[in-house]
């Protein structure tokens, strides 16, 4: 398969910005401080005043710009910018939002409206006193702290939202705290930006200030991040179930998936974490026996052009600190790669892979990974669980880049184009041979480890091709072979288990007619690492063979101890699929469904 070219990965993605500030009407805007040389409101009546000291710099988002100030403020006294005035006062729903880089962390708000009080009277969003530390300030117990990461060091976009029931913090477009809440915002001080109460002044940056009489949803305002060039992921606009053209994960295994009960902002992120008595979302269990260190999986993210290779893919990520081991099954590693869609590879350093890790075990941290030497490339996050043992897992959440750093090219995602899911009884899905030496979902000691079924229905009789029968363990020896099928895509993916690397005669291989003349040779083989019957991820790239008739084998000529294999969830996946120019032209504008899918081949 070939890359799409830069220019047109480009190009849909000005359509997709273009599409979506279009469809971000300002709805609620009723006051707007571009900043640009005054502080005058663009779409109001509610001009501010600037005091004290300050200077105009160039903003480093939209041109124009921005206000640094260093001891100074803007006031709106004269203009009555007040929180009754606005259509924000009591409980009202409401939002502001703003580009700031503090230089200080000592308790001064970016925006600060109405007084101290009672409860709930106040509407600001101020530091505190620890670097990256916020609080979203109501005034006393509808008041919540949160950390913004690497906001001490560079320039962030913050809204902060109340719809009546409950007040939300997000930052650069992702929703990163929350807490439910009654307001009452006052009238006792009038908007101001850059002044806490009356007395803190912010030291720092502030550009393009905004309020509206209305709580901005997170899918707006991630939807507008992304208008202003920014990208962003917090896993909140799913539902409960991940959408898996966004974030496919191996083999469809939902052990990989949204949790309600761990996300940074007390909603959703993407875990591998996960136990048999503990099901937060409610969705259907596909892996059987799952335990919550010992699950491997790789999922792929959403792709993304980069724009500028200076910036970096920031994430909060959770788990154990496990560097990658490239090539081992069960202690390959936890954490945060790129995959390079024009290589079908992870993005390397000198051959090794660009990879980042949570920095001892724990909960979320804040973590990035760089975007050198990629410019003009499309990649895409890898979430990559290839440990098992304790801390065997990994999650992420609140992933961002700002504005400038990467694009999305518009609908491309990720197609299963072929499956052996193995998940019906009696079905063996066209593969013939020695099937007396084989069985479908049963072996000595019941059901293998860690096996998915699609269904999440663990029967015996179905669910994994096994050589291990219930009977005669490891003594049957045989082939099977799958269809022939053409290959396409980007990888094959597969779940093995079984006898280890130190039992010849093992094997799950790929054979290809390489010459188009109907002799296949073997080009992929693999063999389990470990004497366990617990499944293990594992996956070839293909983009080299596109295009090639091929079938699969399930090798065993090992009648001896640990003589027998499993293997299920095949999968040939297209990691990078994207509507045909016809297609992508509706979709531009707007007139999604219609079309098929390019075929990319690679040089």
């Amino acid at each position: 398969m070939r890359q799409l070219s830069t220019p047109i990965a480009c190009l849909l993605c000005t359509c997709a910005v273009i599409a979506a500030a279009c469809g971000l009407a300002d709805a609620g805007l009723v006051a707007q401080y571009n900043l640009d040389g005054d502080a005058n409101d663009s779409v109001g009546t509610f001009n501010g005043n600037i005091n004290g000291s300050y200077t105009f710099v160039p903003s480093p988002y939209g041109g124009g710009q921005a206000i640094q100030l260093t001891g100074g403020y803007i006031d709106t006294v004269a203009s009555n910018a007040k929180a009754s005035v606005l259509g924000v006062g009591g409980n009202n729903p409401k939002s502001i939002s703003a580009w700031a880089a503090p230089t200080t962390f000592d308790n001064g708000s970016i925006w600060d409206l109405g007084s101290t009080g009672s409860a709930g009277q106040m509407f600001s969003l101020r530091t505190l006193t620890s670097a990256n530390q916020w609080r979203a300030q109501f005034w006393s117990t509808p008041d919540f702290d949160f950390t913004a990461p690497f906001s001490s060091t560079s320039w962030g976009w913050y809204v902060l939202a109340h719809d009546g029931a409950a007040g939300r913090a997000y930052y650069n477009g992702a929703l990163i705290a929350q807490k439910a809440s009654t307001l009452n915002t006052n009238d006792g001080r009038a908007l101001e930006i850059g002044r806490y109460g009356g007395g803190t002044t912010f030291k720092g940056t502030i550009d393009d200030v905004r309020v509206y009489n209305q709580a901005l949803t997170g899918a707006e305002i991630q939807a507008q991040y992304r208008a202003m060039g920014g990208y962003s992921e917090d896993f909140d606009n799913y539902g409960s179930k991940i959408d898996p053209k966004v974030w496919y994960t191996s083999g469809g295994m939902n052990s990989t998936r949204l949790r309600s009960d761990r996300g940074a902002n007390g909603v959703y992120l993407l875990s591998t974490f996960d136990s048999n008595a503990n099901d937060p979302t409610g969705n259907v269990r596909n892996v059987y026996n799952v335990n919550q260190d010992n699950v491997t999986s790789l999922t792929w993210g959403q792709a993304l052009v980069v724009q500028d290779a200076s910036a970096v893919l920031s994430f909060n990520l959770a788990g154990g600190q496990f560097a990658v081991v490239e090539g081992s099954q069960r202690g390959g590693g936890l954490g945060v790669a790129l995959w390079d869609v024009a290589a079908n590879d992870f993005v390397r350093d000198g051959g090794a892979i660009r990879f980042v890790t949570r920095s001892g075990n724990g909960g979320l941290q804040a973590q990035s990974i760089s975007l050198a030497g990629l410019a003009g490339r499309v990649v895409m996050p890898v979430l990559y669980d290839r440990q098992i043992g304790g801390y065997g897992w990994t999650e992420i959440d609140t992933i961002f880049a700002l504005p400038g750093a990467v694009s999305v090219p518009i609908d491309m995602h990720h197609r299963v184009l072929l499956e052996y899911g193995f998940d019906n009884a009696g079905d063996w899905m066209g593969w013939t041979g020695d099937t007396g030496s084989f069985t479908l979902g049963n072996t000595p000691n019941g059901l293998a480890t860690r096996h998915i079924n699609q269904k999440g229905v663990f029967t015996v009789g179905e669910g994994f091709l096994s050589s291990c029968l219930p009977n005669s363990w490891d003594a049957p020896m045989g082939i099977l072979r799958s269809p022939e099928f053409t290959l396409d895509g980007d990888i094959l993916e597969f779940y093995i288990a079984g006898g280890g690397s130190t039992r010849p005669g093992l094997a799950f291989e790929l054979w290809v007619d390489m010459l188009s003349d109907g002799n296949f040779t073997l080009q992929r083989t693999t063999q389990h690492q470990a004497d366990v019957t617990e499944f293990d991820y594992e996956f070839w790239t293909i983009g080299d063979l596109n295009g090639l008739d091929a079938y699969l084998r399930l090798v065993d000529q090992n009648s001896g101890t640990w003589g027998h294999i499993h293997v299920d969830a095949i999968r040939m996946v297209d990691l990078d699929a994207v509507p045909e120019p016809l297609t992508l032209a509706l979709l531009s504008l707007g007139g999604a469904g219609l079309g098929g899918y390019i075929r990319r081949r690679r040089a």
